[in-house]
């Protein structure tokens, strides 16, 4: 059974979950990208390749239908839409000390 899961979400690090389009988004350490499908399985896509780290934080923001997600290696946080296009930099400094996690506060943005 692990086996047959491992290959079809790799090794999941963050997730979340759109109730409006029923999609699960994961971020995937074995192959350091950011992927969705539907709570049924269906539907399954890459839809961000992070680069050689993993996304260690991702949020959905249910309001602007964008993903926002943590790369701790590149003391980074990035933004998209949520079908991963329009990809980019949002913030980075090596002030931003191993961003592991992100939470959005969508009442005061």
């Amino acid at each position: 059974m692990c086996d047959r899961f491992s290959r079809y979400v790799g090794w999941p690090f963050a997730l979340d979950y759109d109730p409006f389009t029923d999609y699960v988004y994961w971020s995937d350490g074995r192959d350091d990208d950011i992927k969705r499908a539907h709570r049924d399985g269906s539907g399954k896509e890459t839809i961000i390749d992070t680069g050689s780290s993993v996304a260690e934080g991702l949020a959905l923001d249910h309001a602007g239908w964008n993903i926002y997600w943590s790369v701790r290696d590149a003391h980074a946080i990035y933004v998209a839409n949520k079908d991963g296009s329009s990809a980019r930099t949002l913030l980075t400094s090596p002030a931003i000390e191993l961003p592991e996690g992100i939470v959005l506060d969508p009442i005061y943005g």
